[in-house]
């Protein structure tokens, strides 16, 4: 995929301490979430989750794909979108384009 713009829409954002622990096993959507940092986790997690690394000016700076009970730390990242394995993401140097939600 080359690197342009994408779009995501309505994923919630965890910003308090226990949100980034519980993560996805907490989400109310099975479309993703946003977490506020640099570094992430799947422990306790039974599933594969697709890895959208977002730096300054929120370009992505990485892409990766995190088996269960794995972290993965990201070099310049200011917040990670977590997908479902499948979900389709963008290249490295694609800007992103989000409107948050719940």
């Amino acid at each position: 995929m080359k690197a342009g713009e994408w779009s995501i829409t309505g994923l919630p954002v965890m910003e308090t301490f226990v949100q980034r622990l519980r993560g996805v096993r907490i989400s109310v959507t099975d479309r993703g979430l946003v977490i506020p940092r640099s570094a992430v986790h799947s422990v306790g997690l039974s599933r594969t989750l697709e890895l959208v690394a977002v730096g300054k000016g929120d370009r992505v700076v990485d892409v990766r794909t995190l088996a269960p009970n794995r972290f993965a730390w990201f070099r310049g990242a200011e917040y990670i979108i977590e997908l479902p394995e499948g979900s389709g993401v963008p290249a490295v140097g694609s800007i992103v384009e989000m409107t948050h939600g719940g």
